[in-house]
């Protein structure tokens, strides 16, 4: 709410993001029963908790990058080249902190070993980020979105906005 970086900042929802893991819980019935996986930051298994009525299974591989020196700093107050290097995402390094690169091993490291089966994995956008960049997406994924993938063939099947209708990402 505040625009403040808070990748490993571990925050609470805010009350849209509590009405969003609501609404976002609808969405899942559709796929039927659910492995269900988090982050170990309280806002992606709170978020969990919310939309399946389940505890997750926690793993630490699905936090979100790690802002290093700008945790905690206002977006708007970032220097526009600090900005542009987040938004371009996957050369990103944050000062001392993560690479985008380091991100996208560890996300893909937990999808890779996921047993066959569906799962609901909640998260973070730069986590999503990560795991959308090597099918060829570097699309920018808002809060309360469902991405759902077959990682298995490495393709995303659709996008799922609460409130709207399922959409294509868009390639890079």
């Amino acid at each position: 709410a505040a625009q403040r970086i808070s990748g490993w900042t571990d925050v609470d929802l805010t009350s849209t993001g509590v009405e969003q893991a609501k609404a976002a819980g609808a969405l899942l019935t559709q796929w039927g029963p659910l492995d269900v996986w988090s982050s170990d930051l309280r806002r992606a298994r709170r978020t969990a908790e919310l939309a399946t009525g389940l505890s997750p299974r926690v793993d630490r591989r699905l936090r979100e990058i790690n802002f290093g020196d700008l945790e905690g700093l206002r977006w708007p107050d970032l220097d526009p080249s600090v900005q542009a290097s987040m938004k371009a995402f996957d050369t990103f390094t944050a000062p001392n902190g993560e690479s985008t690169a380091a991100l996208i091993e560890r996300v893909t490291g937990f999808l890779d070993e996921l047993p066959s089966g569906s799962h609901a994995v909640f998260c973070h956008g730069g986590t999503i980020r990560a795991a959308l960049l090597p099918l060829g997406f570097l699309e920018f994924v808002s809060n309360g979105t469902i991405v759902e993938l077959d990682w298995t063939a490495r393709t995303v099947i659709a996008r799922h906005t609460v409130g709207g209708a399922p959409s294509v990402l868009n390639r890079r």
